[in-house]
């Protein structure tokens, strides 16, 4: 009983303490101005904002802090699922042959439409280097489409989205961690 009392004296409101507000009928209007513009402008900010892929000419490049030879052969590794036209270790260049489009990289989100005709190389070029007594090595990758139009037309240069590249890489750099643990872990048990 004690409780109930104290729980009412506590919850009641007194309506004399607090002023009784009318509503302003143009305050509800401003309101519902503001929320159809705040809607307007996020329908039509929605509709302009299309998702292009980013399209590249240049190569994508990394620097790589290991040996010339290790790089190499992690790049080979990489590369092993590619037809090889022409490579010289001497020069640091490597090419791929033609590769019809959606043959071996697959884009995992969308399709390649309009280049259905399409053929591709990939040129890789190793760049050898010193940062401060230590062996470097900057990896471009450059991916060459090639759009064939027409039968008698010759074929023309489209640029690429640089995800192909970009995965190259990473295969790189996943070989060169790989054989690092293997070597780490050869050393630690001998």
């Amino acid at each position: 009983m004690f409780l109930r009392t104290m729980e009412s004296k506590l919850f009641r409101r007194n309506r004399t303490s607090y002023p009784c507000k009318k509503r302003d009928p143009n305050r509800i209007n401003i309101k519902i101005g503001e929320s159809l513009f705040l809607l307007l402008a996020f329908f039509i900010c929605s509709s302009c904002a299309t998702l292009e892929p980013i399209q590249i000419k240049h190569p994508v490049s990394k620097v790589f802090y290991a040996d010339y030879q290790k790089i190499w052969r992690a790049a080979m590794l990489a590369l092993s699922d590619y037809p090889i036209e022409s490579e010289n270790n001497e020069k640091g260049y490597l090419k791929t042959e033609e590769i019809p489009i959606e043959t071996i990289w697959k884009i995992p989100f969308e399709r390649e439409k309009d280049l259905n005709s399409s053929k591709y190389t990939i040129h890789v070029k190793f760049i050898k280097g010193k940062v401060k007594s230590a062996s470097v090595v900057k990896v471009l990758v450059l991916k060459k489409i090639f759009q064939q139009k027409g039968f008698i037309n010759a074929p023309v240069r489209v640029p690429s989205n640089g995800l192909e590249e970009k995965t190259i890489l990473y295969r790189i750099l996943r070989e060169i961690n790989i054989e690092q643990a293997i070597a780490n872990y050869h050393q630690k048990s001998s």
